[in-house]
């Protein structure tokens, strides 16, 4: 074969590769941007083994937190939300969610709540070592906030810091 008939080949070949390429992110893209459902099942119980059905109350929105105990931006957004604690307990379920176990869970939930038994009674702290949740939700950075309404239907997210967010659910 002579030296055009292989460049017409390979011109072929990564226009196939191109356009196969951009169907995938385009359709992940899709999928991403797809509003997700709340899966209460999902997250079944809390790090104390209390169901989380029970503790999720129906006339309320839902915040779910994807967290890191030693993300900074992670703590940055939950100390927000403890300084304004009355305004977003009255609002929103808060369910925080992390890879981590729930020893080390527990000691962070300690540390935040700080005595403060409104704090340990309103955050409800999930582990989710095998990461069924997190993947559920796509979540590829910490933190990421999903805003689901009362009938578990998402209305807002948040990925990275950002405090702006959560000033707005705040004042809604």
């Amino acid at each position: 074969m002579n030296r055009k008939k292989y460049c017409i080949i390979l011109l072929l070949i990564l226009t196939t590769f191109a356009t196969v390429l951009c169907t995938i992110i385009a359709f992940k893209e899709r999928r991403n941007g797809q509003k997700k459902k709340l899966d209460i099942e999902l997250v079944a119980v809390d790090i104390h083994h209390n169901n989380v059905k029970s503790l999720v109350s129906s006339q309320k929105e839902t915040m779910l937190i994807f967290f890191n105990t030693e993300c900074d931006y992670c703590t940055e957004e939950i100390i927000f939300i403890k300084k304004n604690i009355n305004t977003f307990i009255f609002k929103y379920n808060i369910i925080l969610v992390s890879f981590e176990d729930q020893v080390k869970l527990r000691k962070y939930e300690r540390k935040i709540a700080n005595s403060n038994e409104k704090i340990s009674t309103s955050f409800i702290f999930i582990s989710d070592t095998a990461f069924d949740i997190i993947d559920k939700y796509d979540v590829s950075e910490f933190p990421s906030i999903f805003l689901f309404s009362r009938e578990g239907v998402e209305i807002g997210r948040s990925k990275g810091v950002r405090l702006d967010f959560l000033k707005q659910l705040k004042d809604r």
